[in-house]
């Protein structure tokens, strides 16, 4: 699993982009056959143990091979379910993109 970090600093997805905004100089990642791209809310970064831990999906996800972008989808809230106990302190939203094969 690789973070991909933008190269400027910025606002989350849909926050202080006012209409007109030139988004010419986005980052652009390669994405390829086998690549997942995993989009996720602060509910499951968020997420905490029965001590406070936060939950970190890429060391959790580390080293796990998927087949579909739904694989990843349910054993990530799998995961972050067995992490937490079963109770979450907020909603958590989850978006896996892959490419069609």
């Amino acid at each position: 699993m690789t973070p991909l970090e933008p190269s400027v600093p910025g606002l989350p997805l849909g926050l202080g982009m006012p209409e007109g905004v030139d988004v010419s100089g986005c980052d652009t990642f390669p994405f390829h056959q086998g690549d997942c791209l995993l989009l996720v809310t602060d509910g499951v970064t968020e997420a905490r143990d029965r001590h406070g831990a936060y939950y970190e999906p890429r060391t959790r996800l580390a080293g796990r091979d998927f087949r579909t972008a739904s694989e990843v989808v349910d054993t990530l809230v799998a995961d972050v379910t067995d992490w937490t106990g079963g109770w979450r302190h907020d909603d958590m939203a989850i978006l896996a993109l892959a490419p069609v094969r």
